[in-house]
């Protein structure tokens, strides 16, 4: 019984390992959302700063991340 155990184990984490890389699963991945939250005003530099951040995420990721 430990053997069957063992060997269906191993066999979900290699099915598991082999499936997660490959492209056309990295293709259909959700959006990444990052959350940053402040108390300023938005004329204050650290609000401009994020939204500058924000703008530059979401063109370096090509829109996977916001």
């Amino acid at each position: 019984m430990k053997k069957l155990f063992e060997f269906l184990l191993i066999t979900v984490c290699l099915i598991l390992f082999f499936s997660g890389g490959c492209k056309k699963h990295r293709e259909h991945t959700p959006e990444v959302t990052l959350k940053l939250a402040h108390s300023l005003d938005v004329t204050h530099p650290v609000h401009k700063g994020m939204v500058y951040m924000a703008q530059k995420v979401w063109e370096k990721s090509d829109g996977r991340m916001e």
